[in-house]
């Protein structure tokens, strides 16, 4: 979804639309004019702090990705122009749980302590919790406007 919102906003010419987002902050090929001077700036900060070669090079390869847009302000800018109102602590939830999932393998309830645990360490609430979130944002998209079955409010009766 994030990958056909991201062509759609570069396929249509917005016209100052403070919702249009892209994958890249700054334009990539302008970005790579930036980046030995960035690379110069870190090296004498990770110098400085004694960072060993090997590690500073892995640093070097990843200095791309601080000129990509985050994954939650991209969603966001996709609520806001869906008109999908959703409030912080369910979107921080959302990104949340999808970092974990994508970068750590694991729900975000198997990886923090239980009492901070919005979803008391089960997967299966978390999990409904996510497609509650993909079912409105697909609803939404598709101009859809009467109820619909949220499997997250009935947990209960599920399991």
């Amino acid at each position: 979804m994030k990958s056909v919102y991201l062509d759609a906003q570069t396929s249509i010419e917005i016209v100052s639309n403070d919702n249009s987002v892209s994958e890249y902050i700054i334009d990539y090929n302008s970005f790579k004019q930036y980046r030995k001077e960035i690379e110069e700036l870190l090296k004498s900060s990770l110098d400085e702090k004694q960072i060993e070669p090997s590690k500073r090079g892995k640093i070097y390869k990843n200095i791309t990705c601080i000129n990509r847009t985050s994954f939650e302000d991209i969603l966001r800018s996709l609520w806001k122009n869906i008109s999908l109102n959703l409030d912080d602590t369910s979107i921080s939830l959302f990104v949340n749980s999808r970092n974990s999932l994508v970068h750590r393998g694991k729900f975000s309830c198997q990886i923090i302590k239980e009492k901070d645990c919005t979803f008391s360490n089960e997967p299966i609430k978390e999990y409904l919790f996510l497609v509650n979130i993909l079912d409105k944002t697909i609803l939404k998209i598709l101009g859809y406007n009467g109820s619909y079955y949220n499997y997250y409010k009935r947990l209960n009766d599920i399991i």
